[in-house]
Formats: C-alpha cells, structure tokens, sequence
C-alpha cells in the first residue's frame, strides 16, 4: 500500500506480534478442555509464558504508536478476546464463536483490518488509496476461514453451532470457497488496474491457486500440516508474493 517495501521492524509489527501471542494462547488458557485436547497438560505453562510475553511486547510498542492506532487496536482485541473467551452478557452464547455466521464475518473483518487498516493508520496511507485492498483481502481470507469451519463442522454441529458448512451443507461450503477465490481474483485484477500495476497479478494468481489447492488437498487429507501451513500459509505467501512482484 506505501508503493515501496516498508521497514522490517516497526513499532506496528511489535503490536501485531505481541497482539497474536496474547489472543492466541489466552483463547487456549480459556478453553482447557481443546487445549488439552491438542497439547499435553504441563504445555499449559507455555501459554502463560506466551500470554506474559505478548502482553509485555504490547506495553512496550504502545508509547512509540500514534493515538488512532492504539484505539483501532483495542477494538480489535476486544472484538478477539469476546471470540474466544465469555465476555458477552447472554446466558447461552458467551462468545462470538457460539455464532456460527457471525464468527466467520469477525474473524474475516479481523483479520482483514489488522492487515490493512491499522498499517494504513500507521502510515497516514488515504483511504482512498487502500480501499479495494480491504475487498481483495477479504475475498482471500474468507475462504480460508471457510476451511476450517469445514474442518470443525461435526464438532460445531454437536454444540449447536451453525457455521457457514453446517447452514448451507459442505457441497454448498465448498461452493462458496471457489466464488471467493474468483472474486479475489477480480478484485486483484481491479486493483492492478486501478494502480496501473499489472505485473502484481500474478501474486494474486498464484495466491488464489495455492489456497484452492490447499483447501481441496484438505479434503481428502485432513491433516494439521495442511491446516496449520498451507491453508494458513497463504497469507504469509500472499505478503511475500507482493514484496517480490
């Protein structure tokens, strides 16, 4: 979005970084019962040791941030710690995970916003200069977000909650994944056009086919490399991807 590569270290990238560690790991602090699933019980202390650390790199970051980053920040985080953890008033649903439709939407505008918006404050960068970069990474997030909703569809459906897979079926699910992918990639091409940067398209082409296989090789392997490195990888390869084209 700045036109040029911006600095490998920031005072924005210790934000995002200690950010990630707390919310990540005090999701698993506030939900033993998964997080035991998938680690041993003494790893616990690992995610106390993860969640002190990001807490601290945040307190750290902060004085060196501008005042509209701070608070678009905390929005975020709260809209993060109310996902994972029962922060909401109702007697049922606590957490805005317990709502299927609504968790994909959060997760996608999170996401999105934490890689788009608060650079962009960070950067003074005008909105009308990042606008269709908001929609493009949008439709690349959606559908790996999708992913995982189809991963965990059971396991929702047996506690009553209605993500995207379990309302409109897994055909219907997969369905959806493909028409993202494909307004990713017209909305990548709008953008190349747009900043008359036509060679950027094959970042988008080579994201957009990196997440379709990984998403379908899930399918038919089910496994935590494909979940946790390919599908999630896309992202990392998307970033990379535009530095270098």
């Amino acid at each position: 979005m700045l036109g040029h590569v911006p600095p490998l270290f920031s005072p924005l990238h210790a934000l995002i970084i200690g950010s990630t560690l707390l919310e990540y790991n005090v999701h698993h602090l506030f939900n033993r019962v998964m997080a035991g699933a998938m680690w041993a019980p003494s790893a616990l202390k690992w995610h106390w040791a993860m969640s002190i650390a990001g807490f601290l790199i945040c307190l750290i970051a902060l004085p060196y941030l501008p005042l509209n980053v701070i608070i678009a920040c905390g929005v975020l985080g709260l809209m993060s710690f109310a996902y994972s953890t029962p922060l909401l008033p109702f007697r049922y649903k606590r957490r805005l995970k317990d709502y299927g439709l609504v968790k994909i939407h959060m997760l996608t505008g999170v996401w999105v916003a934490v890689g788009t918006v608060l650079p962009a404050l960070y950067w003074n960068i005008p909105f009308k200069d990042y606008w269709i970069e908001i929609i493009v990474r949008a439709g690349l997030i959606f559908p790996l977000c999708i992913a995982f909703d189809i991963r965990d569809a059971e396991a929702d459906r047996a506690v009553g909650i209605n993500t995207l897979p379990n309302t409109l079926g897994i055909k219907a699910a997969y369905l959806a994944v493909n028409l993202t992918l494909g307004a990713f990639l017209l909305g990548g091409l709008i953008r190349c056009i747009y900043r008359q940067q036509l060679s950027e398209m094959g970042a988008y082409a080579l994201s957009a086919a990196a997440a379709y296989f990984a998403i379908h090789l899930a399918r038919k392997k089910p496994s935590p490399f494909v979940y946790l490195v390919l599908i999630d990888g896309v992202m990392l390869l998307y970033g990379v991807l535009q530095l270098l084209l």
